[in-house]
C-alpha cells in the first residue's frame, strides 16, 4: 500500500473523489484520512476474492461445456434451447467477442489483408473481416459472460436444461436448480462491482464465501470430477480471502478505538 506515502491531502481527494471516500467514512464511521487506508485494505480484499472468482468461473464454465456436450452434442451452441431466443442471442455475441479478439491478436498486415474488398461504414467491414479469423469451441466459450451461465439455471430453462441433465453436476438429490441460480447470482453480483471497481464489503464477501462453499461442494460429477474436489482446490483461495477480511476487521478496529 503505497497512496498514502506517496500523495497529498489534496491529490488523494481528486485520485480517489472525495466523494468515494467520504462514502467509505460514512459506513464505517472514520475520518477521510483512515478511509485512505480502509480503501486500500478493501481493494487487497477485493483482488483476493477476484482470484478465486476467476477459478470458479473456469471451473464451472468447463464443467457445463463437459455436460452439456454429452446432452446436445459438442455442437451444443446450436442446438436444443441455444438455437432460440435469448441464448442464441448471448452465443452469437460470444462468438463475435471471439472473432474480434482472435482478430486483435493478428499484426496489422494480415488485419489489412483481410478488409480487402469489404465496403460500407468502417465497424460493418471489421466485423466482416473479424469474422473471417477462424475461432475454436474453447475460444468461444471463454468468450461467454458470466450471466450466460448463470441463466442456464433460470426457471424458464428448467425443463430443457435443468431437467435434461444438467442436474448431473450437481448430483446431489437434495440441491436444487433455484437454489443454486441464487447462488449463482450472488456470484454474479460480487463479480459485477468488481469489474467496475466497486468494493466488496465484509457482509457481501461473507456472502461470495458462502456461495462459493455451496457451489464448489455440489459441482461435481461421477466419473469425471470428485465430490467437494473444487471445493478443496478453492481452500487455499479461500484462506486469502479470510486473511484479508480479517485484517481489515483489525485495522477498522483499531481506527474507533483510537
Amino acid at each position: 500500500m503505497s497512496s498514502k506515502a506517496t500523495l497529498k491531502a489534496n491529490a488523494i481527494l481528486v485520485a480517489f473523489s472525495q466523494p468515494r471516500l467520504q462514502k467509505l467514512a460514512d459506513i464505517y464511521n472514520i475520518d477521510i484520512a483512515q478511509a485512505v487506508l480502509v480503501h486500500e485494505l478493501l481493494t487487497e480484499l477485493n483482488g483476493s476474492i477476484f482470484a478465486s472468482l476467476s477459478i470458479l468461473e473456469i471451473h464451472l464454465r468447463n464443467m457445463l461445456d463437459h455436460q452439456l456436450s454429452e446432452m446436445y452434442g459438442d455442437n451444443w451452441m446450436a442446438s436444443g434451447p441455444f438455437s432460440t431466443g435469448d441464448l442464441k442471442g448471448a452465443v452469437s455475441s460470444a462468438k463475435n467477442r471471439a472473432h474480434r479478439n482472435a482478430y486483435g491478436k493478428l499484426k496489422n498486415s494480415q488485419r489489412k489483408a483481410l478488409r480487402v474488398g469489404l465496403t460500407g461504414r468502417r465497424t460493418t467491414i471489421l466485423k466482416n473481416a473479424a469474422a473471417k479469423v477462424p475461432v475454436d469451441k474453447a475460444d468461444i466459450i471463454s468468450n461467454f459472460y458470466f450471466s450466460f451461465w448463470r441463466m442456464l439455471f433460470l426457471k424458464t430453462y428448467e425443463p430443457s436444461l435443468w431437467n435434461f441433465g444438467l442436474r448431473k453436476v450437481f448430483p446431489n438429490k437434495s440441491v436444487s436448480r433455484g437454489v443454486i441460480s441464487d447462488h449463482l447470482e450472488t456470484i454474479l453480483k460480487v463479480r459485477n462491482r468488481i469489474a467496475h471497481h466497486e468494493l466488496v464489503h465484509p457482509t457481501l464477501c461473507d456472502s461470495y464465501v458462502e456461495s462459493l462453499a455451496y457451489l464448489t461442494k455440489q459441482l461435481w460429477k461421477r466419473g469425471v470430477v470428485r465430490k467437494a474436489g473444487l471445493y478443496t482446490f478453492q481452500a487455499p483461495y479461500l484462506k486469502q480471502i479470510e486473511y484479508h477480511k480479517i485484517r481489515l476487521q483489525h485495522i477498522l478496529a483499531y481506527s474507533k478505538a483510537k
